[in-house]
Protein backbone atom coordinates (compact mmCIF):
# COMPACT_ATOMS: atom_id res chain seq x y z
CA UNK A 1 0.00 0.00 0.00
CA UNK A 2 2.84 2.44 0.90
CA UNK A 3 4.25 1.83 -2.42
CA UNK A 4 0.86 2.54 -4.26
CA UNK A 5 0.75 5.91 -2.69
CA UNK A 6 4.37 6.57 -2.98
CA UNK A 7 3.90 6.07 -6.72
CA UNK A 8 0.95 8.02 -6.79
CA UNK A 9 2.36 11.18 -4.82
CA UNK A 10 5.58 10.85 -7.04
CA UNK A 11 3.26 11.00 -10.37
CA UNK A 12 1.53 13.92 -9.46
CA UNK A 13 4.96 15.61 -8.39
CA UNK A 14 5.87 14.77 -11.72
CA UNK A 15 2.74 15.98 -13.73
CA UNK A 16 2.95 19.00 -11.54
CA UNK A 17 6.66 19.94 -12.51
CA UNK A 18 5.76 19.37 -16.29
CA UNK A 19 2.43 21.60 -16.00
CA UNK A 20 4.54 24.57 -13.66
CA UNK A 21 4.70 27.66 -15.72
CA UNK A 22 8.80 27.79 -17.66
CA UNK A 23 11.38 29.49 -15.08
CA UNK A 24 13.59 30.12 -17.38
CA UNK A 25 15.04 34.14 -17.90
CA UNK A 26 13.84 35.89 -20.71
CA UNK A 27 16.19 36.18 -24.05
CA UNK A 28 18.80 38.24 -23.50
CA UNK A 29 18.86 41.91 -25.91
CA UNK A 30 21.22 41.57 -28.41
CA UNK A 31 24.63 43.22 -27.90
CA UNK A 32 24.07 46.59 -29.09
CA UNK A 33 28.20 47.51 -29.52
CA UNK A 34 30.98 45.27 -31.57
CA UNK A 35 34.73 45.90 -30.99
CA UNK A 36 37.46 43.47 -33.37
CA UNK A 37 40.86 44.45 -33.77
CA UNK A 38 43.97 42.43 -35.38
CA UNK A 39 47.11 43.76 -36.26
CA UNK A 40 48.80 43.34 -39.80
CA UNK A 41 52.06 41.09 -39.11
CA UNK A 42 55.21 41.22 -41.23
CA UNK A 43 56.43 37.89 -40.59
CA UNK A 44 55.48 34.62 -38.54
CA UNK A 45 58.01 35.72 -36.22
CA UNK A 46 56.80 38.69 -35.11
CA UNK A 47 53.26 36.97 -34.07
CA UNK A 48 52.66 37.00 -30.40
CA UNK A 49 49.40 36.92 -28.27
CA UNK A 50 47.87 40.62 -27.61
CA UNK A 51 44.40 41.53 -25.97
CA UNK A 52 42.49 44.72 -26.61
CA UNK A 53 40.95 46.61 -23.48
CA UNK A 54 37.53 48.47 -23.42
CA UNK A 55 36.93 51.34 -21.23
CA UNK A 56 33.45 53.00 -21.45
CA UNK A 57 32.81 55.96 -19.45
CA UNK A 58 36.42 55.63 -17.74
CA UNK A 59 35.70 52.15 -16.46
CA UNK A 60 36.80 48.80 -17.71
CA UNK A 61 33.55 47.15 -19.11
CA UNK A 62 35.54 44.27 -20.83
CA UNK A 63 38.30 42.93 -23.24
CA UNK A 64 38.26 41.06 -26.07
CA UNK A 65 39.68 37.58 -26.06
CA UNK A 66 43.63 36.69 -26.22
CA UNK A 67 44.62 35.86 -29.43
CA UNK A 68 47.21 35.96 -32.00
CA UNK A 69 48.16 39.51 -33.57
CA UNK A 70 47.33 38.74 -36.85
CA UNK A 71 43.59 37.01 -35.98
CA UNK A 72 40.70 38.87 -35.20
CA UNK A 73 40.02 39.62 -31.82
CA UNK A 74 35.98 40.40 -30.44
CA UNK A 75 34.27 42.12 -27.97
CA UNK A 76 30.45 42.71 -27.61
CA UNK A 77 28.27 44.36 -24.70
CA UNK A 78 24.64 45.48 -24.64
CA UNK A 79 25.65 48.92 -23.31
CA UNK A 80 22.86 52.43 -22.62
CA UNK A 81 22.07 54.12 -25.29
CA UNK A 82 23.65 57.57 -26.03
CA UNK A 83 26.80 58.70 -26.84
CA UNK A 84 29.74 57.94 -25.03
CA UNK A 85 33.34 58.10 -24.50
CA UNK A 86 35.48 54.52 -25.73
CA UNK A 87 39.26 54.33 -24.66
CA UNK A 88 40.95 50.69 -25.92
CA UNK A 89 44.19 49.77 -24.64
CA UNK A 90 46.23 47.88 -26.63
CA UNK A 91 47.96 45.01 -24.88
CA UNK A 92 50.84 42.52 -26.29
CA UNK A 93 52.20 39.30 -24.60
CA UNK A 94 56.05 38.56 -26.10
CA UNK A 95 57.10 34.90 -26.75
CA UNK A 96 58.47 35.51 -22.49
CA UNK A 97 57.29 37.35 -19.75
CA UNK A 98 54.18 39.48 -18.43
CA UNK A 99 51.76 41.27 -20.54
CA UNK A 100 52.79 44.45 -22.19
CA UNK A 101 51.13 47.73 -22.54
CA UNK A 102 51.50 49.58 -25.72
CA UNK A 103 52.95 52.73 -25.12
CA UNK A 104 50.26 55.68 -24.93
CA UNK A 105 51.31 57.38 -28.37
CA UNK A 106 50.64 53.93 -29.70
CA UNK A 107 47.15 53.67 -28.09
CA UNK A 108 43.95 54.62 -30.08
CA UNK A 109 42.96 57.70 -28.49
CA UNK A 110 39.63 57.99 -26.48
CA UNK A 111 36.48 59.18 -28.61
CA UNK A 112 32.84 59.47 -28.20
CA UNK A 113 30.90 56.81 -30.22
CA UNK A 114 26.76 57.12 -30.55
CA UNK A 115 25.13 53.72 -29.45
CA UNK A 116 21.78 52.81 -29.99
CA UNK A 117 19.14 50.63 -28.93
CA UNK A 118 17.90 49.21 -32.33
CA UNK A 119 21.33 49.18 -34.28
CA UNK A 120 24.75 47.57 -33.16
CA UNK A 121 27.95 50.23 -33.50
CA UNK A 122 30.39 48.22 -35.11
CA UNK A 123 34.40 50.07 -34.30
CA UNK A 124 36.78 47.51 -36.24
CA UNK A 125 40.50 48.46 -35.17
CA UNK A 126 43.67 47.54 -37.67
CA UNK A 127 47.28 47.98 -35.94
CA UNK A 128 49.79 48.33 -38.48
CA UNK A 129 53.72 49.61 -38.47
CA UNK A 130 54.32 47.36 -35.69
CA UNK A 131 51.32 48.65 -33.83
CA UNK A 132 52.74 52.25 -33.89
CA UNK A 133 49.69 53.11 -36.06
CA UNK A 134 46.28 52.30 -36.60
CA UNK A 135 43.23 52.52 -38.26
CA UNK A 136 39.54 52.86 -37.06
CA UNK A 137 36.36 51.92 -38.89
CA UNK A 138 33.11 52.92 -37.58
CA UNK A 139 29.94 51.45 -38.92
CA UNK A 140 26.44 50.28 -37.52
CA UNK A 141 23.75 47.37 -38.50
CA UNK A 142 19.79 47.88 -37.96
CA UNK A 143 19.08 45.28 -35.35
CA UNK A 144 15.26 45.70 -35.75
CA UNK A 145 15.60 44.36 -39.85
CA UNK A 146 14.84 40.29 -39.84
CA UNK A 147 16.71 38.29 -42.42
CA UNK A 148 15.00 37.78 -45.47
CA UNK A 149 14.60 34.69 -47.03
CA UNK A 150 14.54 33.87 -50.70
CA UNK A 151 11.12 34.31 -51.40
CA UNK A 152 10.67 37.60 -49.53
CA UNK A 153 13.27 39.57 -51.65
CA UNK A 154 12.00 42.74 -52.50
Amino acid sequence: MKQILLAAWFGLLVSWANAAPSSEAPAEPPANFELSAYDVVESSEAEALSIVLVFVGGRLSGQTEAGLLSKEKRWAARLPAGNQPFRFERWVLPGTGDWIKAGDEFQPRERFYRVHDKSLTKVQLKFFDSGRRYAAQISREDLTQQPQTKGEQQ
